[in-house]
């Protein structure tokens, strides 16, 4: 298997990216916070139109085996000039038949270090809800840390509430952990 990661760009992997997030939507409603019923309603996804415009502050990268987009991850800047150094690693999905791979880990890694590549961004925010554990340990692994544990964040269609993890990483620790090898 040689997977290749990038950034998402085009309307051809536009469209690929809207393909995947509506699964991930569907498939894993406790996992994000949007529904798969107000996206698909939606003539363009918000990171559709980021895609198209080749957006440096907003951008999504993809995992491939060959030219099936079969992961993803976003970035988002923040808007706000106050808050402009800080940035959020949002979306992240791998298919189930390639997880378990280090897919996810390489995924990361490769918003991570485009993230940390916009000069002015010096921390990153990443979430995921209690339940996965998988996604947790991973966000560790690469050096994020929790700050915080929002209780009730989602109430899914089932009326089941789900908590979610806050973590963040600081471009310094970042550095240190990629010279320290």
């Amino acid at each position: 298997m040689n997977i290749t990661y990038r950034k998402l760009t085009g309307p051809e992997e536009a469209q690929k990216y809207r393909e995947i997030r509506l699964e991930c939507l569907k498939h894993y409603p406790q996992s994000f916070a949007s529904s798969y019923e107000d996206q698909s309603a939606l003539s363009q996804l918000v990171f559709e139109k980021h895609i198209l415009e080749n957006n440096q502050n907003q951008f999504v990268v993809g995992a491939f085996d060959q030219d099936q987009l079969i992961g993803i991850s976003a970035f988002a800047r923040e808007p706000k000039a106050k808050r402009a150094h800080e940035g959020s690693i949002i979306q992240v999905y791998i298919k189930p038949a390639y997880q378990g791979k280090q897919i996810g880990k390489h995924l990361l890694s490769q918003v991570i270090k485009a993230a940390f590549a916009i000069t002015e961004i010096e921390q990153l925010i990443i979430s995921a809800g209690n339940e996965n554990k998988g996604a947790l340990r991973l966000y560790e692994h690469l050096g994020f840390e929790q700050y915080g544990v929002h209780k009730h964040y989602m109430k899914i269609a089932d009326g089941q509430y789900h908590d979610i993890t806050f973590m963040y990483l600081n471009k310094s620790t970042f550095l240190k952990n990629e010279s320290d090898g």
